[in-house]
């Protein structure tokens, strides 16, 4: 809204020093440039070449702009230049301002090929996550003092050699590039607070060799890593290695006891027990789906305050007791696929319990729903040889899927009280056999 912007209330132009969110020292020379989509609304194009020589700081996030941008012609002592979620185009590293300590141009539509040795060596942070930055990372010549490097969502190629990373690195995120091969860990710096590695095509077994003392989260998901889970890993508060090629067994009374954490180990071949009293009371998220895990789950045996777990696709057996859960704060229960049996009591769920899946186990017996928690969005039962007993008048108002499917069907469905969708029926009431999917819309 240029009037807005530029303008008074009686549509007279202001001076430079009074547009918004520019910022001018006492002399009247401008030093900064904060345009975002919190600040001012503006569209169209802007070419930053003629900025002036006072600028420090050029921040244009999340505007309707297409930016013109020459870094030889940015000011020669600008410090930081933020341009996100905008239209910036091509980049020449080696044109950048000596001066730059923070440039960041996220998911700006921007192309060139990347040049390690053209980076300003007193840069402190690099982010340009999301664009099609292109080529190869010379990882020993890095800035001496930067401490964070954010290039995920790239082409980069080649190899992931982070053996000699500068000391002062806290966040490394590289994740959705095209980096190959082995990869060694063992000599990261002890700064290091982040790394993400995930969505590449990085091999090999994965071991740290010593505990990092700051490493709080570590993903790397969606590679082909292979071995087993070593202590270390064990150590770290968030840990994500989905989607590999993991094996062996887990001692989970290893991983970090402290501060809120996320365990993700989904898509593996990892085997052997789990014992639910080993996790640690902080965790928010369980996530082991698609495994070999086997034996039996103590639901009891549930740290309190975990909201969510979710173990699909393995193959736990036996009995699962759901009764005497109130007072734990689970949010989500996914136990689909697996071979649990024997029968069902759903009338001490959790009051927290938002989604519970059960299917294709081997459940039977009757069940009632009739003491579902009042807030329960949904519930899946199907393919299990369970005699259903529902009276749909006693189902939480807040249900919006509910799958019963190849069960045995037992109860009344009261046509005109909710709006139902039957997509399979036999008889409306008394003691029927169907295959019955139920959405309340």
């Amino acid at each position: 809204d240029e009037k807005r912007v530029f303008r008074d209330d009686n549509g007279n132009y202001l001076d430079v020093c009074e547009w918004e969110g520019i910022t001018c020292n006492h002399d009247g020379d401008i030093t900064k440039v904060d345009w975002t989509h919190h600040t001012v609304i503006l569209e169209g194009e802007a070419n930053l070449d003629f900025l002036p020589l006072s600028v420090k700081q050029v921040i244009i996030t999340g505007l309707e702009v297409s930016i013109t941008l020459d870094p030889n012609r940015l000011p020669p002592g600008i410090s930081e230049v933020r341009l996100w979620y905008i239209d910036v185009h091509a980049i020449q590293f080696d044109k950048l301002p000596s001066s730059i300590l923070h440039l960041n141009t996220d998911e700006s539509d921007l192309y060139g090929n990347f040049d390690t040795k053209a980076l300003p060596r007193g840069m402190l942070y690099l982010s340009m996550f999301d664009n099609d930055i292109s080529g190869t990372v010379e990882w020993t010549a890095l800035p001496p003092e930067i401490q964070e490097f954010r290039m995920y969502g790239n082409s980069l190629v080649g190899t992931a050699d982070l053996s000699h990373l500068p000391t002062t690195l806290r966040v490394l995120e590289i994740s959705g590039n095209k980096f190959h091969g082995t990869i060694c860990l063992t000599s990261l710096p002890d700064a290091l607070e982040s790394l993400r590695i995930y969505s590449n095509r990085l091999t090999g077994d994965v071991q740290f060799g010593k505990v990092y003392p700051n490493l709080r989260s570590f993903e790397a998901s969606c590679n082909t890593f292979s071995g087993s889970i070593h202590p270390e890993h064990m150590q770290i508060t968030e840990v994500n290695l989905d989607k590999n090629s993991f094996t062996g067994r887990i001692d989970f009374s290893l991983f970090q006891r402290e501060g809120n954490s996320s365990l993700r180990l989904s898509h593996n071949q990892f085997h052997g027990s789990v014992l639910l009293a080993d996790l640690p009371p902080s965790l928010y998220r369980f996530v082991i789906d698609r495994n070999r895990f086997d034996g039996s789950l103590n639901m009891i045996d549930l740290p309190r305050g975990i909201p969510l777990v979710s173990a699909d696709y393995n193959h736990f057996s036996g009995s699962l007791r759901l009764n005497n859960l109130t007072e734990r704060r689970l949010s989500e229960l996914h136990l689909r696929y697996n071979s649990f049996c024997g029968s069902l009591d759903l009338s001490q769920l959790p009051r927290t319990l938002r989604h519970l899946d059960l299917s294709q186990n081997g459940f039977s017996a009757s069940v009632s729903l009739n003491a579902l928690p009042d807030g329960m969005k949904t519930l899946n039962l199907s393919q299990n040889p369970l005699q259903i007993d529902m009276d749909i008048l006693e189902l939480p108002a807040s249900l919006i899927s509910l799958d019963i499917s190849d069960t045995v069907f037992r109860g009344r469905v009261r046509r005109g009280t909710l709006n139902i969708k039957v997509l399979s029926e036999s008889n409306a009431g008394g003691e029927v056999e169907l295959s019955l999917l139920i959405r309340l819309i």
